[in-house]
């Protein structure tokens, strides 16, 4: 009998093990917004990449923490000077609330509204 619970044990922190890399690694790539045309880009070097639905572009850094939140520090950039600088940076957080191989749903601090998104690549 002690054979058996160790086997199911074992099994067990093994699925659990799978599962939590295959959530780690379905963020990264390119996710379309399904309201808007914005898009987000997680990169696996932890680079993210922001584009809403007119054309602005916001770069950084995101860290996927436990709990499901992710932490983003971003760098918006002012376009109407002469040459495009960097000119804040702000830490923002979201909290996963579903995420899959097609889908990821997203609730950013602040906000009521879940943003929905589809995998584009």
């Amino acid at each position: 009998m002690n054979k058996n619970i160790t086997l199911y044990l074992s099994l067990l922190t093994a699925v659990i093990i799978l599962a939590s890399c295959t959530t780690q690694s379905s963020i990264y790539g390119l996710w379309q917004e399904t309201k808007d045309v914005g898009t987000i880009e997680f990169k696996k070097d932890g680079t993210v990449i922001i584009i809403d639905n007119m054309s602005a572009t916001v770069t950084g850094n995101f860290i996927n923490e436990e709990n499901n939140m992710i932490t983003f520090e971003l760098t918006a950039t002012d376009i109407m000077r002469d040459s495009v600088q960097p000119i804040t940076k702000t830490i923002i957080t979201a909290k996963i609330i579903n995420i899959n191989d097609h889908e990821l749903q997203l609730k950013f601090s602040g906000q009521t509204e879940i943003e929905n998104y589809k995998r584009a690549k």
